[in-house]
């Protein structure tokens, strides 16, 4: 299994072939432009590039984590619910501070 307990290799890019609807009876009908979704980061690769172990503790995303335990007082430690509250937090704060104006003003 990839990214399992002791495995050692890392997914770094993934294909999602998008070409079905489910609808509420859980029918399956063909996309009218079915697509292909390449699931390459820029965390991913970032984290790769940098030898960490997963995307929270790359240059991109460990300062707001850094800043958000600041903030609360805490440590942040990984493998606690605190250390997931803050990278639910900074995943957030990140992806709002990238929100085109538009989501905001219609």
């Amino acid at each position: 299994m990839v990214n399992g307990p002791g495995d050692d290799c890392i997914e770094i890019w993934n294909l999602v072939f998008m070409q079905f609807n489910r609808d509420e009876t859980k029918t399956l009908n063909p996309l009218p432009k079915p697509s292909v979704d390449t699931g390459a980061g820029l965390e991913r690769v970032t984290a790769v590039l940098q030898g960490v172990k997963n995307n929270y503790d790359t240059d991109l995303i460990r300062p707001i984590i850094n800043f958000i335990s600041e903030l609360c007082g805490k440590e942040y430690h990984y493998d606690t619910p605190e250390g997931m509250s803050m990278r639910v937090v900074a995943d957030h704060a990140r992806a709002t501070a990238l929100l085109s104006p538009t989501v905001f003003t219609g």
